[in-house]
């Protein structure tokens, strides 16, 4: 196979799609072992097979599955032998304890083997809906790194250039790690061609974010100069004023909404994207108290995002608030 080395698209295709598909096994790992699994953070590196290092995870557990359907190809994940361990005591109600003693006999294998196959199975449905097209996965083999190679079990050479995708493994109070899956350049660039019509869909619309605008007087230009609205007003209005004033109020922002079905809502998983109602250069409405009031845009001021009001709407709190004053 030619070392050619990955793009960043392929890099970001793969990397947003292991994010979806590994949300997808993290759940059936969930309602497994009855604890909150995470598998996040999918990053996406390129190496030889003679350069791949694996050191941090030895002892290691090796899990070969094949691709059917739409895609082919053979993946390799890379776990530390401690984390099965710990995902094995919790679905088998032990202590969350690491055991020197620990070895990989027939109900162990049994009980890993149940788990990789909800794990894959979840992810290859996920990974059907990405690339549309039907995509199943074998039974999973499960190695020690004292039984098998990343090389061997791919079938290839050390010249060979692999992609090589990390992703962090987080169990609520039992494991917070990481392990890696490694697949041939072939293999990605399938995936990645497949997976962009979709991907391109689900990515949120890319805002564009402008500084401030500053405004100038034209030096010939007067001041201008403005009334006193206090000037207006009685001693009581005033006093009744200054107490309204420190009246906090609740203030957001509101970018866009949509409505769900509640089986839709039930379905979310890392990495879900919620198409809003509005285009991406619309308005951010500003709510207050539950009321809007005023539209605008976002702008980003000293690193931090921030509304510059375009528009002041007829608001009843608006008006309730300058009736209250008055009184």
């Amino acid at each position: 196979m030619p070392n050619n080395n990955i793009n960043n698209e392929l890099k970001r295709n793969l990397s947003e799609t292991y994010n979806y598909t590994m949300g997808a096994a993290s759940n059936a790992v969930t309602s497994l072992i009855s604890t909150k699994c995470q598998i996040i953070d999918s990053s996406v590196t390129e190496c030889s097979i003679s350069e791949l290092q694996y050191s941090e995870y030895d002892p290691a557990v090796i899990v070969r599955t094949s691709y059917n359907g739409s895609l082919t190809g053979s993946s390799v994940m890379v776990f530390k032998l401690n984390d099965i361990q710990l995902i094995l005591n919790q679905l088998m109600g032990k202590p969350p304890v690491i055991s020197p003693d620990f070895r990989f006999d027939a109900i162990n294998t049994s009980a890993l083997t149940e788990i990789m196959n909800h794990m894959l199975n979840s992810s290859s449905l996920e990974l059907s809906k990405i690339v549309h097209a039907g995509v199943t996965t074998s039974t999973p083999e499960i190695h020690t790194d004292s039984d098998g190679s990343i090389e061997k079990l791919l079938g290839l050479e050390p010249f060979d250039n692999v992609c090589v995708i990390t992703s962090r493994l987080v169990i609520e109070n039992v494991v917070n790690s990481k392990f890696m899956t490694v697949i041939t350049l072939d293999t990605a660039s399938d995936i990645s061609e497949k997976a962009n019509d979709e991907l391109k869909k689900r990515r949120p619309p890319e805002i564009m974010m402008s500084k401030p605008s500053s405004f100038s007087v034209s030096p010939n230009q007067p001041p201008v100069s403005f009334s006193s609205f206090q000037n207006t007003l009685s001693q009581e209005q005033l006093n009744n004023l200054q107490l309204l004033m420190n009246v906090p109020l609740e203030l957001s922002i509101e970018i866009g909404s949509t409505q769900k079905k509640v089986d839709d809502i039930l379905s979310f998983t890392q990495g879900t994207v919620l198409e809003l109602d509005c285009p991406a250069d619309a308005p951010v409405n500003v709510i207050v108290n539950g009321h809007l009031i005023a539209r605008g845009d976002v702008v980003v001021v000293d690193d931090y995002f921030a509304v510059r009001i375009t528009e002041i709407l007829q608001s009843n709190l608006l008006d309730t608030l300058k009736d209250n004053s008055l009184k």
